[in-house]
């Protein structure tokens, strides 16, 4: 017997060959020798055809071919193991966790990725995370450390590894300065301003965007014009830092959308092709986007540091829940949660159009913040 119906095996002539007996027909499988992931030795049942359309000769036959070809799957290495567990995360992942866990593997020694995760030695895993916390920064190190152990406790499990058995276990990851700001809230707005404005146009307005709006880089630069309605001066932030479930809409200040107004009338004719959708399109590569908007040696802080001075700003002129609605930011209180986090378009609008009218009085303070 095999499962809810009989399974008449044949094993002279050809082993492994049966007829499955259904309710309403009988159909012809094998048993298929295989060598699983972790090398042992197992059987899975292949169906061949239904009986008594293939006759027992044909069926005696492909059951040869089936059990000589048999199926040997590839063995487990690092690099699989990193490659499915991507796989599996991709579509609740955002494009920045991405990023950010590929970066992280590429740190790892090319000859690493040809291991099994259980063959990778603590002591050698503790040396290499000192080396990167030298040579890269605590931050890069941390990254790794963050994406092993995730790795570890995904697919850990396919080698009977425990916790308290990945090299990850007792290492403690970096002690970071918490963000700080590289320039004066109150005196370098006009600089950096005019810093700005003397970038190449699509980086320029990145910046733009950036500064009055409080987004993440990469959700500034993913951007795409079927998230951005001009009618409600609104975008939807689609794939944030926690991927589509965090998705989130976000009120356009006036800034903002004459940013987004220069993109929509300047891309192509700047790129002397069409920008494929994209808000921020690459220069260099068709059909594709802006990766990065600072210039290496560079002066203009990173799109961060906006983000840092928007809340920073913010921090005093309007109610805290606004802030992290605008931010996008999660919070186990209670309140927050279940009603806060609710806002209307209105009052997210009421909020933005706040912080906006502050930063451009610090842009502008000879005009009062007019632009």
């Amino acid at each position: 017997m095999s499962g809810l119906h009989p399974v008449l095996w044949e094993t002279a002539r050809a082993d492994g060959l049966g007829l499955r007996i259904g309710a309403h027909a009988k159909t012809w499988i094998v048993r298929v020798p295989v060598v699983d992931e972790r090398g042992r030795r197992k059987y899975r049942k292949q169906t061949l055809g239904r009986f008594p359309e293939m006759s027992a000769a044909d069926a005696r036959k492909l059951a040869q071919k089936a059990r000589a070809k048999g199926t040997t799957r590839e063995p487990l290495t690092l690099q699989r193991d990193f490659d499915k567990w991507v796989l599996e995360r991709t579509r609740r992942w955002s494009e920045l966790t991405l990023v950010a866990h590929n970066y992280a593997f590429s740190m790892l020694p090319e000859s690493w990725k040809s291991l099994r995760l259980d063959q990778i030695d603590a002591d050698a895993f503790g040396a290499l995370f000192e080396r990167i916390s030298e040579d890269r920064g605590p931050v890069a190190a941390n990254f790794l450390l963050r994406t092993m152990r995730a790795l570890y406790r995904k697919r850990g499990h396919l080698y009977g590894l425990s916790e308290n058995k990945c090299p990850t276990f007792l290492i403690e990851k970096n002690k970071t300065k918490a963000r700080g700001l590289d320039f004066n809230l109150d005196t370098d707005f006009p600089d950096l301003w005019a810093k700005i404005h003397a970038q190449e146009p699509v980086a320029r307005d990145v910046y733009v965007v950036a500064m009055f709006t409080a987004l993440r880089k990469q959700e500034v630069l993913a951007l795409r014009w079927e998230h951005i309605d001009f009618d409600a001066r609104t975008a939807r932030i689609a794939r944030p830092k926690g991927g589509a479930d965090r998705a989130f809409d976000i009120p356009l200040t006036e800034p903002v959308v004459d940013a987004l107004l220069r993109r929509r009338v300047e891309n192509e004719a700047l790129l002397g092709r069409p920008d494929e959708g994209w808000v921020f399109p690459s220069q260099s590569v068709k059909g594709g986007r802006l990766r990065d908007c600072r210039r290496k040696g560079s002066d203009v802080p990173g799109p961060h540091q906006f983000r840092t001075a928007w809340m920073a700003l913010a921090a005093t002129i309007i109610p805290l829940y606004a802030l992290k609605v605008l931010v996008n930011h999660e919070s186990s209180d209670v309140t927050f949660k279940h009603y806060a986090k609710n806002l209307s378009m209105s009052q997210k609008r009421e909020a933005a159009e706040t912080v906006t009218a502050e930063i451009l009085n610090r842009i502008h303070p000879e005009k009062g913040g007019s632009q």
